[in-house]
């Protein structure tokens, strides 16, 4: 990945079977991690629910942007985070969208509502399952897409 700008690394440590990106000088994927961190924060759900599905697109080789042409692990999370904010009830808000500061990085707004304490309970009214999530989504997103009903 010599080509990337900033620069990025990707390493697997194969005694232990942990795979990591490194980024330097990337201050838009710090912001990118702590929004992810803070949506895992809010609802018990989202933690497990993400991993299950980035174990599934993983064991599928759905997770190769760079390798495979597929979609990356982050996107993944962004679909499993889109997909709780949009449940009826809503699990998750959409923290761009309520009051923040501005937050700049490389000359864009990458501010969102950070007071977790003010969201924990935020997705309490609705009861659904983790396993009825994870049905819920493979319903939103198919495993085998449709691609007849889409033409």
């Amino acid at each position: 990945m010599q080509n990337c700008t900033p620069p990025s690394y990707k390493n697997i440590f194969n005694n232990r079977h942990i795979q990591c990106d490194i980024n330097v000088n990337n201050s838009l994927a710090i912001e990118n991690t702590r929004l992810v961190k803070l949506y895992v924060d809010i609802d018990e759900r989202v933690r497990p629910l993400a991993m299950i599905i980035k174990y599934w697109a993983k064991a599928r080789l759905l997770n190769d942007a760079a390798g495979g042409g597929t979609l990356t692990s982050y996107t993944w999370i962004l679909m499993v985070i889109n997909f709780l904010q949009t449940r009826d009830p809503p699990i998750l808000p959409s923290l761009q969208m309520l009051h923040h500061r501005q937050r700049m990085s490389n000359g864009i707004d990458v501010g969102f509502f950070d007071d977790v304490a003010k969201l924990r309970n935020y997705g309490e009214k609705n009861t659904e399952t983790l396993g009825g999530l994870l049905y819920a989504f493979f319903v939103r997103y198919p495993p085998t897409p449709q691609f007849p009903n889409f033409v």
